[in-house]
């Protein structure tokens, strides 16, 4: 789940008293690239009775296209990780301030101060949807995101990225578990995913994300059978984003009635 700390828009302390409304016992913060989110909402967590499960959704590159690894249970102090995320946090910024230019060029009134202002220091690419809904541009989040801001249309800028293996090893030397994060995402089929289980596997990633929203039964038992054939660790959860996402809610995921487990939300 995430909150202000990256591109979600509940702050810690929000979204920790909306998981304990929802019933939730173990979450996990897992703001992208940052882990501001955990070490603010932790003394809140502990006032709330729930137990808050050190987090991060990491930005990598594999083959071209942008993967997430989620890294559970690190030390968020080990200075193992502060290149990386010093690294993909100045990246952030370098793409933000060239998609806003071309927005600009093309006579549309955003600026980076002005979505700072708004905003806070975090700024991403549901920010500048935002922006271009108050303008009467688009219709909602997602009408920016199919119009202007995805791979491919006008507004995009390709991001850099350290690589899926870095990360990963950057997480195991945190002490932390390495998990592929919602894998159907990102649309390989036949050889190619195969390729990409098996380049995951030989990269030492730890588990797979099995239970999240939108995956169907038939996904989810995939899924399983592929973590058992790997014997990795399996995870769930929601993705949630608060209004940034509006068709996600927190905590819930398509989890068959046979299976009786405690997700990592």
């Amino acid at each position: 789940m995430h909150t202000t700390a990256s591109d979600g828009t509940l702050s810690p302390e929000e979204l920790l008293v909306y998981a304990k409304e929802k019933g939730i016992e173990y979450c996990a913060i897992s703001d992208h690239d940052t882990m501001d989110g955990y070490l603010q909402g932790k003394e809140k967590a502990k006032e709330l009775g729930l137990t808050l499960i050190p987090a991060i959704e990491i930005s990598t590159g594999y083959r071209g296209i942008g993967v997430h690894v989620l890294g559970y249970c690190l030390d968020p102090l080990n200075p193992s990780l502060e290149p990386v995320l010093n690294f993909v946090q100045k990246d952030r910024v370098r793409r933000n301030h060239q998609m806003i230019q071309l927005m600009q060029e093309d006579g549309i009134d955003i600026s980076y101060e002005k979505l700072e202002e708004e905003y806070g220091d975090i700024i991403g690419r549901p920010h500048m949807a935002k922006a271009l809904m108050k303008l009467g541009l688009v219709s909602s989040i997602s009408d920016a995101f199919d119009r202007y801001l995805k791979r491919g249309e006008k507004y995009y800028v390709k991001r850099e990225y350290i690589s899926f293996v870095d990360a990963i090893e950057k997480i195991h030397a945190c002490g932390g578990i390495a998990i592929l994060a919602h894998p159907y995402q990102y649309k390989y089929e036949g050889k190619d995913w195969e390729q990409f289980m098996l380049d995951a596997k030989n990269a030492d990633i730890d588990g797979i994300e099995v239970y999240y929203s939108g995956y169907d039964l038939e996904q989810i038992d995939t899924l399983l059978e592929i973590a058992k054939e790997n014997n990795w660790i399996v995870t769930g959860g929601s993705d949630y984003h608060g209004t940034n996402k509006p068709h996600i809610d927190l905590g819930v995921v398509n989890v068959p009635d046979s299976c009786i487990c405690k997700l990592l939300i």
